[in-house]
């Protein structure tokens, strides 16, 4: 059996490391179960990140870089850059890169910051969602028992039946 992927990294951070044997009894699906409620905890906590988000946010990377103006007695010359703000953008598989002009920095760079927060967030979701089918998968798999039991043995074993001809109705 395989350590499923959602019990390897779990929490806050933390690992568990859980001996999984073939598991049928109630001790081992409730390892199953207390993972599940932690995941679902964590659900909730980035639900409820997305949910609070009420807007504007400004899609993108923003950036602070070093840049050139050009003129020869400059300190840009001399290797102080002015530093100037960009936004880059993904359109369409490109990349786009926007000037932000000084009076509109520290508000982009806010919004921004709001939308890096709800992309973390969401992509937390997503990867819980995967832990948690995983999780529902492994609890499945810990609480079927097989029927009739592999210990029981049967003395006729069933024999392949075959398929009748349908005969055609005669007109």
């Amino acid at each position: 059996m395989q350590i499923p992927q959602a019990l390897k990294a779990i929490g806050n951070g933390y690992k568990y490391s859980i001996s999984l044997y073939p598991m049928k009894d109630a001790r081992g699906s409730s390892r199953f179960r207390q993972a599940l409620r932690q995941t679902e905890e964590q659900r909730t906590q980035h639900v409820q990140a997305l949910l609070d988000e009420r807007g504007p946010v400004v899609r993108g990377t923003f950036r602070f870089q070093g840049g050139r103006c050009g003129n020869p007695r400059c300190k840009c010359s001399r290797g102080e850059l002015h530093e100037k703000a960009a936004l880059y953008v993904s359109d369409q598989g490109k990349l786009r890169c926007t000037y932000v002009p000084v009076t509109d920095r520290e508000r982009v760079q806010q919004l921004n910051h709001r939308y890096q927060h709800f992309r973390k967030a969401r992509a937390a979701l997503a990867k819980l969602g995967r832990k948690t089918l995983e999780l529902a998968d492994s609890l499945q798999e810990a609480l079927t028992e097989p029927y009739p039991p592999p210990d029981r043995t049967t003395k006729n074993p069933e024999k392949p039946r075959r398929k009748r001809r349908r005969e055609e109705p005669s007109s």
